[in-house]
């Protein structure tokens, strides 16, 4: 780009303010174009424009039925067109909003875990059996619920309707946490553990669904901030070997985790601006497009959670046998990114079919491999551990195992689904649930699970292969 093309922002303070009726096109396409402009004006080419609308939520059925193109690469040409591009080639790649967007991804997966460091004094007073039921039935719920109602919410922050997205998130997240406190209560009376069940239950779905909304938000940091009080000071419960008088200090100091969580949840919804011409746009139609994301969160769900449940507090091998996939999700979840990224300059750079085709293989190699490594090193890092104390069984090394195929399992699931392929994803889990109830007839429960992991992984693994090379999917 030559110097006099380039674009220079005239300064604020000496940009009059104009308070005149609204001069820019209102045109649905130029408002979308408004949307991502930060996309749009730093684009190198429409691939990258077409891989911000899909991350925003854009289907080809949104360009098709409100913006009136045939398919997102289509609507993504004509945004490329028309938007003029404000940023150097050199400025557009891997600039600090990437490197942001990265560690918050790799921030996932402790967010996930750190919760759990503000449990000892809830152990205590419930005992293992109302721990276990609190934590399973409001894990199962949270998860199936929270990936449909997240998936909702960026579908419409992507079409720039935030006000709506903030109203769902609220009575989507109301509905579920109300959900599990309604299933909570029988189950207390059948399993004969006390009411406080009830509670632990339904405070740690209103946790899930509230963290979910601050990680939408991209406030990562604030959630932090809230989890502090109740690790700390569980922290130093657990530390000063569990003193009688600290019970209660440590179960306020959780409750109060939870209520900063919540404040803060609201407080970003509550910030969202609001329109007094506020008119909701989805329908029974776009519920049902996150039927399969219910779909998938409950039986991937129902397969960790029939795997590790017996386990939980059978030792400490098999207790933390989960941890590391956990810690984990955040590198997959990067590692996903990039080989959508990778692909796209693969297919930039490339001439022929065969070119495609192997440099996409080597890019999912290479990005499955970085998941694996890391999830490989914290399971042998904690296997290491688990030895030197004398902890480590062959049950818990058996787990471990399949818990490493679950990452990899994960990660292609990641790709499956942005392709359009939730069928196979959803008959590859189903598969492997089924197997697990079926192995753990004659096999040991362990050998078992990790038998389904396997079966799950090859599943997977055959269906992306089945997929790569289709140019389609990066036009």
């Amino acid at each position: 780009m030559s110097q006099s093309s380039e674009y220079h922002p005239i300064p604020l303070s000496a940009a009059p303010a104009y308070t005149g009726p609204e001069r820019r096109s209102q045109g649905v396409l130029h408002q979308l174009a408004r949307q991502f402009d930060a996309a749009c004006t730093g684009a190198v080419d429409s691939l990258q424009v077409a891989a911000a609308l899909e991350s925003g939520g854009i289907t080809d059925r949104i360009a098709r039925d409100e913006y009136g193109f045939p398919d997102v690469f289509s609507l993504a040409e004509e945004l490329y067109r028309i938007v003029p591009r404000r940023l150097k080639i050199g400025e557009a790649r891997c600039g600090p909003g990437d490197r942001w967007r990265t560690l918050r991804e790799l921030v996932h997966g402790p967010l996930f875990v750190l919760p759990a460091l503000t449990y000892p004094a809830i152990s205590l007073t419930l005992g293992d059996q109302g721990l276990r039921m609190g934590l399973v039935l409001s894990t199962a719920v949270g998860w199936a619920w929270g990936l449909a109602v997240s998936w909702l919410a960026y579908r419409l922050i992507g079409r720039g309707l935030r006000e709506e997205a903030a109203r769902l998130l609220s009575r989507l997240s109301l509905l579920g946490v109300l959900a599990v406190a309604l299933l909570a209560l029988p189950l207390t009376h059948l399993l004969g553990v006390g009411t406080q069940t009830v509670l632990l239950a339904t405070g740690q779905m209103a946790y899930q669904m509230a963290a979910s909304v601050l990680l939408i938000y991209g406030l990562e940091a604030w959630l932090l901030a809230g989890l502090l009080p109740g690790m700390l000071v569980n922290g130093w419960y657990l530390l000063a070997g569990l003193p009688a008088g600290g019970r209660d200090l440590a179960l306020g100091a959780t409750l109060g985790t939870l209520g900063l969580v919540l404040v803060v949840a609201a407080y970003a919804l509550a910030k969202t601006p609001r329109s007094s011409t506020y008119q909701p746009t989805f329908g029974l139609r776009d519920f049902r497009a996150a039927l399969p994301f219910l779909l998938y969160g409950s039986l991937s769900a129902a397969l960790v959670l029939s795997g590790t449940t017996r386990f939980m507090f059978s030792g400490l091998d098999r207790s933390l046998s989960l941890l590391p996939l956990v810690l984990c999700m955040g590198v997959l979840e990067w590692q996903a990114r990039r080989f959508r990224e990778r692909s796209v300059e693969v297919l930039r750079r490339t001439r022929r079919m065969a070119e495609f085709v192997l440099g996409e293989r080597r890019v999912l190699l290479g990005t499955m491999g970085a998941s694996f490594l890391a999830m490989a090193l914290v399971s042998g890092g904690m296997a290491w551990g688990l030895e030197r104390m004398g902890q480590l069984t062959p049950e818990g090394l058996t787990l471990l195992a399949a818990h490493l195929n679950l990452s990899g399992a994960f990660f292609i699931n990641f790709l499956l689904l942005a392709r359009g392929r939730t069928a196979w994803v959803l008959l590859s889990v189903g598969s492997a649930l089924l197997l697990y109830g079926s192995l753990v007839w004659f096999f040991p429960p362990a050998l078992g699970y990790l038998l389904s992991t396997t079966l799950l992984l090859g599943a997977v693994v055959w269906g992306l292969f089945a997929s790569l090379g289709e140019v389609a999917q990066y036009r």
